[in-house]
């Protein structure tokens, strides 16, 4: 089995939280419904959340045709077919602290300031995984 030895480097597939399996099949979309549904997302968050389905999509597209089909090995191709549902896991779990410290009613300076290192930190999820997928695909050409 030396010759499977690699499994061992693949990340371990997440299992998606229940609150991502619906209403559509699509763990990716599901997560920009519930982000969409927030009062609290800034503009700039927003943009991001598009930009990250966007790339999101176009990876799909690009492995579906070109990805799986090239002369890579096993190995590679496992790595990035789970990257997507990878980068959707970091920006959810970035969501889910940022809906925590959304969702807490004081209204004093300290809660302010953990809003907007939440924020921050969302955005940077967001963008680091538009960031990942356009370069996974970009250095993959047809």
């Amino acid at each position: 089995m030396a010759d499977f030895d690699w499994l061992s480097e693949v990340p371990d597939e997440w299992e998606p939280p229940g609150e991502l399996l619906e209403p559509s099949k699509s763990v990716e979309t599901n997560l920009a419904i519930r982000m969409l549904s927030c009062d609290y997302l800034g503009h700039e968050v927003l943009v991001l959340l598009g930009r990250f389905i966007a790339e999101n999509s176009l990876f799909t597209l690009w492995f579906l045709k070109e990805g799986k089909a090239s002369q890579r090995g096993l190995k590679e191709t496992a790595i990035l077919a789970g990257l997507p549902l990878e980068q959707t896991r970091v920006v959810y779990e970035a969501w889910r602290r940022f809906e925590e410290v959304s969702d807490m009613q004081e209204a004093d300076a300290i809660l302010g300031e953990r809003r907007r290192a939440a924020q921050v930190e969302l955005s940077a999820a967001l963008q680091a995984g538009i960031e990942t997928l356009s370069r996974a695909r970009m250095a993959n050409p047809e």
